[in-house]
């Protein structure tokens, strides 16, 4: 059975989209919708829908996952947030990859968009790759779509989570806890199918300066702390790449000097780790333009930064 974990507030919007996108699937399995402080009619649609309905005061999306794993049974776990949607077919994909392969956690396809879409055919023959593989490739975020660090569209055995947790109170809660789960296998399988439809939403934090952005510079410096050889490298230039991207987005954005000192902590890092990661081949050139860049001095970066950003 597949525990379907749909943290949800204020989702009335879509919800509906969501869990009908789940209960039309060929699967045996349980959803639990966490209805986290919502003030609509989110709990009253999950209810509606005869799914497994927990209401929790706000605290927040992973507090809300938190939630719905500690009220799992399944054998496998998967993840949905409340504006998604599964696609036709999607956990049948996910079962069969891991019956054939015996892998622990299968990776579907995202597509992305404003809303569902027909869905074009693909084969869904798995792929096996050593989890330092995928890990590797995930930190330096040069991988297809298939292959990304958010929980969505992924089957894991759920006892995987078993003294894992999410990191309550943390934004990026993705990036902090894939490696932590990864790390406990050592293959991985992939399909080239999508299974996980992804509504982009203009009004997230990712689309916009936030303070909570900060939070990357946390999970990044955790990552590179936690990750032992040979990921320990990637680690460290996925850090270096949110701390350009953090000071990039404070030079923009920061009128006033409020986020002064998170600037200089930001540029410090830089200084510290860009030598090494200019000479790394699979650093992003993006990254390596930033790099040399910076070579020319905090002023002129933040010049240039203010006219991306």
């Amino acid at each position: 059975m597949i525990s379907i974990i749909v943290p949800a507030y204020n989702a009335e919007k879509y919800l509906d989209a969501c869990l009908e996108s789940i209960l039309t699937q060929d699967a045996c399995m349980e959803v639990i919708v966490v209805d986290d402080g919502s003030t609509d009619s989110t709990y009253d649609i999950a209810v509606r829908h005869g799914v497994k309905a927990i209401r929790q005061p706000n605290k927040g999306l992973s507090s809300a996952r938190n939630t719905g794993l500690d009220n799992a049974s399944g054998k496998w776990v998967l993840f949905v947030d409340a504006d998604d949607c599964l696609t036709p077919g999607a956990l049948r994909h996910l079962l069969d990859a891991a019956s054939d392969t015996g892998c622990d956690i299968v990776i579907g396809g995202f597509i992305k968009g404003e809303s569902p879409r027909a869905i074009p055919a693909s084969s869904s023959t798995p792929l096996v790759f050593a989890s330092n593989w995928i890990s590797s490739t995930t930190l330096y975020q040069t991988s297809p779509d298939s292959i990304n660090n958010s929980v969505c569209g992924k089957l894991y055995a759920s006892r995987l989570f078993t003294g894992e947790r999410f990191t309550e109170g943390l934004y990026y809660e993705d990036l902090d806890i894939f490696y932590r789960i990864y790390r406990q296998v050592d293959r991985i399988a992939v399909i080239n199918v999508p299974v996980y439809f992804y509504r982009t939403n203009h009004g997230s934090i990712l689309h916009k300066f936030d303070r909570r952005r900060l939070d990357a510079l946390k999970v990044t410096e955790r990552m590179e702390n936690d990750i032992a050889a040979p990921l320990k490298k990637a680690a460290r230039d996925r850090r270096l790449s949110a701390n350009f991207n953090a000071f990039a987005l404070i030079a923009a954005n920061d009128q006033d000097g409020s986020y002064t000192r998170e600037a200089d902590m930001c540029w410090s890092v830089i200084r510290e780790l860009r030598m090494s990661s200019l000479l790394n081949p699979r650093v992003r050139a993006k990254n390596k333009a930033g790099i040399i860049l910076s070579f020319f001095g905090k002023r002129i970066f933040k010049a240039v930064a203010r006219i991306f950003f």
